[in-house]
């Protein structure tokens, strides 16, 4: 593995954590001294340690965030259980739209026996709060759960092609960089000269990057 070294004036991303030391409200606790809510942004990964554990009766049972300040997010990861043991089986992250809680895409699991949970969004999503909500009956143990950032700059970044296609639907480059996988609804389509295709972002500054992800083509039924 090789690290790049940034030039002067470049800039690396942080895969930032940015649940880390917020502030934790929960639906229950099965001992509020012993397994507060806070537990779940303290850092501590070992359950023996530090664990919020949901009180023992029917659920649903929640715990929610507060990031502090509009984040756009993109994965998180749940370390739940302990040793084997309380483990929440079913649940869902949602955040908060500013109206209402609303599922992040691709953030529901079921069936879970796993201790730590890997979680990458189908969509980034923008807000202040997000929780974890489940259906399960306590008790179970969450020991942390993290959330990150979305390190897309090229999200909503201007947009230069070389061409586009005549459809009304592929004349608009800034759908390339608008967030949306649906190629059906949202994406640029060049013209057909038969010549070298090309889109170019402004960044707005220089970066150092480490990877990037193409969406390209047409699946549909």
């Amino acid at each position: 593995v090789v690290t790049p070294t940034p030039q002067p004036g470049t800039e690396i991303l942080p895969h930032r954590n940015a649940a880390l030391s917020k502030a934790v409200t929960v639906s229950s606790s099965l001992n509020v001294q012993n397994y507060p809510g806070s537990s779940l942004t303290d850092n501590q990964y070992f359950a023996g340690l530090s664990k919020w554990v949901s009180a023992n009766d029917s659920g649903p049972h929640w715990a929610q965030i507060d990031l502090g300040e509009q984040t756009l997010i993109g994965s998180a990861a749940v370390y739940t259980g302990d040793s084997g043991t309380q483990i929440c089986n079913s649940f869902e992250l949602q955040y908060w739209n500013g109206a209402a809680w609303a599922t992040v895409p691709g953030a529901v699991i079921a069936n879970n026996t796993k201790e730590f949970v890997p979680l990458v969004f189908t969509e980034p999503v923008e807000t202040d709060r997000v929780r974890l909500y489940s259906s399960d009956n306590g008790p179970f143990a969450i020991a942390e759960m993290e959330v990150y950032e979305s390190t897309n700059i090229a999200l909503y970044k201007p947009a230069t092609v070389s061409t586009m296609a005549s459809s009304s639907a592929g004349k608009n480059p800034q759908a390339a960089v608008d967030g949306s996988k649906v190629y059906s609804t949202s994406s640029w389509r060049s013209g057909t000269s038969g010549g070298e295709e090309w889109i170019a972002l402004d960044l707005g500054k220089e970066y150092t990057l480490g990877r990037a992800g193409i969406y390209v083509g047409y699946d549909a039924p």
